[in-house]
């Protein structure tokens, strides 16, 4: 099976805040996990912001060196574009934040 963590999830990996992420994503093959572009960039970000910029942008590139990369691409963004509506319509959206990255789900997560 294919995990693709999300940002939140990455976060809680990297910072051992949630010992069953941490648990799971040291015993899944790294073969089996992917990660999206979208959340490289919200990662990226907050490396930018962070005041160890350096130290977190040295991090993500050792950690996104063992998975593949998923691209946001036109089939991404047009899902994208359809589970924003499904969820405005059925009254239940998600943070802004989260639709790009939720293009991509269907892959699974962690």
């Amino acid at each position: 099976m294919t995990f693709m963590p999300d940002t939140n999830t990455c976060i809680r990996y990297f910072t051992n805040r949630n010992a069953g992420v941490v648990q799971r994503m040291s015993a899944t093959d790294p073969s089996e996990i992917v990660v999206c572009d979208i959340v490289k960039a919200e990662l990226y970000f907050g490396a930018e912001k962070s005041q160890r910029r350096q130290a977190n942008l040295d991090l993500y590139e050792k950690f996104f060196a063992q998975f593949r990369s998923l691209p946001f691409d036109t089939t991404a963004a047009r899902e994208y574009g359809r589970i924003h509506q499904s969820l405005e319509l059925a009254g239940t959206p998600i943070g802004p934040g989260n639709y790009p990255s939720t293009a991509r789900t269907p892959i699974g997560m962690i």
